[in-house]
């Protein structure tokens, strides 16, 4: 920090072309911005790593974070619905921090669900099979949507509180679970700053439709097997729900144009089937692919 050289070493690398170092900053060291560099005069390159130097100040509060109601909550097309969340700070020698500034930041995005004991089952969108295992979480981190972050600001009142209402209504043109996250930072007067953060999951609807395939791979025109629930958000079975299947396959077919050359020409492959759920047992949808493509339900 302020240009001060602290220290200074040689080190050996290891067979593997690498180090470990280990140093001690001195007690009265000047805080701000400090970095160490890293110089192979034999090879000619050189690095830079940069750390701050901060002064430890012990907190002399607690921050804490709720919301309510705590029962679930789901989308409604037409009802506006609504949570308040709420921030609490404590000192630690007794008492509450009123008069703290309150800035908080709720961040909402689409997330997967999955009922209790149903791990066996694809509920919502679903990563293609060899997708999952070439590119890891990629495929999941592209489906997830994310809103705009929006702030508030406020002050802790006499009992070391701060609300705010997060209104939420309507469903999305594809429904999918959302979390939302409330993050509040609170300052006291000292310019010390802590975090709290809660969330709650919004259902897009009271019941979740879950599928999986008997084998991850078919062919063409053997009929092939799935097995699909109905269920609430703990994971219990519903009975006589219709559910409707839509199974979308899209390739190319060899023909002969009227030149008597090879053309390919595209062609689709949709069916929609229909079956009414049980609470006793999964129900099975079982189709048959007429193209040797990748096919969605």
């Amino acid at each position: 920090p302020r240009g001060q050289k602290l220290e200074e070493s040689k080190v050996r690398l290891n067979d593997y072309g690498a180090f470990d170092i280990k140093f001690k900053l001195p007690d009265n060291v000047n805080l701000g911005d400090g970095s160490i560099y890293f110089n192979l005069p034999d090879l000619a390159t050189n690095t830079t790593h940069y750390f701050k130097v901060q002064e430890f100040r012990k907190p002399e509060y607690e921050v804490s974070s709720m919301h309510r109601p705590t029962t679930p909550h789901y989308c409604h097309s037409t009802t506006d619905e609504y949570v308040i969340v709420t921030c609490e700070g404590k000192l630690f020698a007794g008492g509450y921090l009123n008069d703290a500034n309150v800035q908080w930041t709720v961040e909402p995005e689409t997330t997967q669900f999955r009922p209790p004991e149903r791990s066996d089952y694809t509920f919502g969108r679903a990563e293609q099979f060899f997708w999952r295992y070439r590119y890891n979480n990629s495929s999941q981190t592209q489906n997830k949507i994310s809103y705009p972050a929006k702030t508030f600001q406020g002050k802790t009142n006499n009992k070391g509180l701060h609300e705010i209402k997060i209104n939420y209504h309507g469903i999305e043109q594809e429904p999918r679970t959302t979390v939302v996250r409330a993050l509040a930072a609170i300052t006291d007067l000292n310019y010390q700053t802590q975090e709290t953060q809660t969330e709650f999951i919004i259902h897009p609807c009271t019941y979740y439709v879950g599928f999986k395939l008997i084998s991850n791979y078919g062919k063409k025109d053997k009929s092939v097997q799935t097995k699909v629930i109905v269920t609430d958000i703990d994971g219990n079975l519903i009975d006589n729900v219709l559910i409707e299947c839509k199974v979308i396959g899209n390739g190319n077919e060899k023909k002969e144009d009227e030149n008597g050359l090879i053309v390919f020409e595209q062609v689709k492959d949709d069916q929609t089937l229909t079956i009414v759920s049980s609470n006793k047992d999964p129900v099975s949808i079982d189709f048959t692919p007429k193209l040797g493509k990748i096919f969605v339900l």
